[in-house]
């Protein structure tokens, strides 16, 4: 998949891997651990935490609501159950998690979408 990534983090408590970059978001599933290994009895039949090796859950890219593209991703937060993107064009989005394991995104529309009001409550986190 071409792209930067911006960043990535576990989200969903720790049951997925987030992975943001300059124009998708992508959700994984987490790698197997080797203390898995010794866990996967207590794992219902046919859910073996083994098999779960970073494959892709969801993929949502950045496009507007005419599927045109928006300007690069270019700095994300994430703190889960929340994904905040910050673009190219100083626009903002937000992603907010499904009651399924899945990631939507939150209309911010109102907000202005600027991401100047962010830059006034946190401007280390979101300088110019």
């Amino acid at each position: 998949m071409p792209g930067t990534t911006i960043g990535a983090g576990p989200i969903f408590q720790g049951t997925a891997i987030l992975h943001v970059m300059s124009g998708t978001i992508r959700v994984l599933e987490p790698g197997a651990s080797p203390l898995l290994h010794f866990t996967a009895s207590c794992v219902p039949h046919g859910k073996s935490p083994l098999t779960q090796d970073g494959t892709e859950r969801q993929s949502i890219k950045d496009t507007d609501n005419n599927n045109n593209p928006r300007a690069k991703i270019r700095a994300c937060s994430i703190c889960d159950p929340y994904v905040l993107i910050v673009r190219e064009d100083d626009t903002i989005g937000l992603f907010i998690e499904t009651e399924r394991g899945k990631m939507r995104r939150k209309d911010m529309s109102p907000m202005g979408e600027k991401v100047w009001i962010l830059r006034t409550l946190s401007p280390s986190i979101f300088p110019r």
